[in-house]
């Protein structure tokens, strides 16, 4: 038939030719033969021709979603985003890649370190903020969920201070590090004098470390910021 001459022509023309003639013979055990297997493998032989060649990279990802070959799949997204011009499709096939490591794969590292290419390009993107977040909360990796706090804090200024408050917890509840905690509640005071959350904070800690002088402190300010008589009226009560 056509795939045996197709093949049985291969040896015998150059390079261009023996290219398109393999993404012809794949085509047609993909599509007309039903061997999805035997196309994969003539689609790798394409790539051994022309290694960016994005008809055989986009027939790989179709092929390799179809039979569920989760590992295959993520090698192929991944050599399609690098010869895609296409930036944003760039992002997708990445995003992709992500979940494909977590969800099939299981491997939440992986994943991790995906997410983490997404966010180097495009510090602003919100699904590799959020999954990130969420994989470095469920791993328990509080440095490094801190760490993408303060990615948030850039391009999200107008959660400041609830993101350093949280910062703050980390350091107080998960990191074991007071000093770095008191420094994160007193910034969200340097902009927001007012701050009841962070002023409440602050005098648990400075109670608990027997710190008179710095509790007497916070509670000057809280009686500063209180809104009306009557709040000033129980803080000295």
């Amino acid at each position: 038939g056509l795939l045996a001459i197709y093949r049985s022509t291969l040896e015998h023309v150059d390079e261009d030719q023996a290219l398109e003639l393999l993404l012809k013979a794949a085509a047609i055990e993909r599509d007309q033969l039903g061997r999805p297997d035997d196309a994969v493998g003539t689609f790798e032989q394409a790539l051994a021709q022309d290694a960016d060649n994005e008809v055989a990279l986009r027939a790989l990802v179709d092929l390799h979603t179809t039979l569920g070959n989760a590992e295959a799949l993520v090698g192929a997204l991944r050599r399609l985003a690098e010869v895609t011009l296409d930036f944003e499709e760039r992002f997708d096939l990445l995003k992709l890649v992500a979940q494909v490591q977590e969800q099939q794969l299981e491997d939440p590292i992986a994943a991790v370190e995906t997410w983490t290419l997404v966010l180097e390009d495009r510090e602003t993107d919100t699904d590799a903020l959020d999954n990130l977040e969420r994989l470095h909360e469920s791993r328990s990796d509080w440095e490094a969920l801190v760490e993408l706090l303060e990615v948030r804090i850039r391009v999200q200024p107008e959660d400041g201070s609830a993101l350093n408050l949280r910062i703050g917890d980390l350091y107080r509840d998960r990191l074991e590090q007071v000093e770095d905690a008191i420094a994160r509640y007193e910034d969200v005071l340097s902009y927001e004098p007012s701050n009841g959350d962070a002023l409440a904070r602050l005098e648990a800690l400075y109670g608990a470390q027997e710190n008179w002088e710095q509790l007497v402190e916070v509670y000057e300010r809280s009686f500063d910021a209180a809104a009306n008589d009557d709040d000033r009226v129980k803080l000295c009560e």
